[in-house]
């Protein structure tokens, strides 16, 4: 690892107890005793990276799923390259044993099928209940990043907000020109960070009884299934007040290198025909969520999630872009 103080590279004997031994000085994160793999300026990267260098505030939720996003990146695909081979080498060793009468060959030939035949059922039948997770808990990050890096620097990563601070954030606006309605407080996050209510005058609520009467609304969600049946009560409740939704599109999710991606149980049949008739997403989209995978509104970068909302309220300041929504061309952001 790069020691975060003089840039020396050290090897594991040269970084004991978390001290550099070349300057002398301690760092906060060894990554031989994190799942996460994390050190110092690993960190120090991704808080510039979330916090746009200065530009935006982000939250530890933020912090947590975006440090844990290489972690899980190849977790839940099937190993084909790997079988293929496996399968070649059964082949050829079943083949010589046959030929060259050594029998003893077929034993592990034998094991290597038994083997992926064990792990193919596994799959199958555990298929609608497998989980992927991020390594640490959200306690557990808080406690080894967060904590550790104030520990050994004095003061927190640069632009964090940590929940106490959160908490004492200003959530309504008293002359609000948009409402942005999301299933928990968690969601709405990152606007609250950066202050939107008082710059923006918007809104943030979590209840469809905390809404604004009159005023248009804006929808936050994770991009999951159960975050989709969340935006389509949503519309029905309030109707063409909803402009627009700020939540990124699956598709996008599913595509893009810096998205994080969980797997859950598979949501109920019953919600995945209703977003499927609902013709709010593609068939592809409602497809791969409909397999668990999903992506938390929390991961999103602040500067996302502030730079979707600001693009709304332009819209929505617009006259002639007001009279699109109306119709429905603008209701639908991707």
């Amino acid at each position: 690892m790069i020691c975060p103080h003089c840039q020396q590279n050290l090897k594991y004997k040269e970084r004991g107890g978390q001290t550099c031994g070349s300057c002398r000085k301690r760092f906060a994160l060894e990554p031989r005793d994190n799942k996460m793999r994390l050190h110092d300026v690993k960190l120090m990267r991704l808080s510039q990276q979330l916090g746009g260098n200065g530009a935006y505030r982000y939250t530890v939720g933020q912090l947590h799923y975006n440090a844990s996003r290489k972690n899980v990146r190849s977790k839940g695909e099937f190993p084909l390259g790997f079988l293929i081979l496996n399968v070649l080498v059964a082949i050829v060793l079943a083949v010589v044993a046959v030929i060259g009468d050594i029998p003893f060959l077929l034993i592990p030939a034998g094991v290597s099928v038994l083997g992926w035949t064990l792990y193919i059922v596994y799959r199958v039948t555990t298929r609608r209940s497998r989980r992927i997770d991020p390594p640490l808990t959200r306690d557990q990050f808080r406690q080894l990043a967060v904590d550790g890096w104030r520990k050994t620097y004095g003061q927190d990563l640069p632009g964090l907000v940590r929940d106490h601070e959160l908490s004492n954030l200003p959530e309504h606006s008293s002359t609000p020109v948009l409402a942005v309605l999301a299933p928990d407080r968690g969601a709405l996050a990152a606007l609250r960070v950066n202050d939107v209510v008082n710059r923006d005058r918007v809104t943030l609520v979590h209840s469809f009884d905390q809404v604004p009467p009159g005023v248009p609304i804006a929808l936050l969600h994770d991009i999951s299934v159960a975050g989709y049946v969340y935006a389509g009560r949503a519309r029905a409740e309030f109707g063409s007040r909803v402009v627009a939704d700020l939540t990124p599109r699956p598709k996008a999710a599913r595509g893009a290198k810096a998205a994080l991606r969980l797997l859950q149980p598979w949501p109920p049949d019953e919600q995945v025909a209703w977003l499927r008739a609902s013709r709010l997403l593609d068939d592809d989209e409602v497809d791969w969520l409909s397999k668990g995978w999903w992506t938390p509104i929390e991961s999103v970068r602040s500067s996302n999630v502030v730079g979707r909302l600001r693009a709304v309220l332009r819209r929505n300041a617009d006259p002639d872009e007001r009279a699109a929504s109306a119709v429905g061309f603008m209701s639908w952001p991707s």
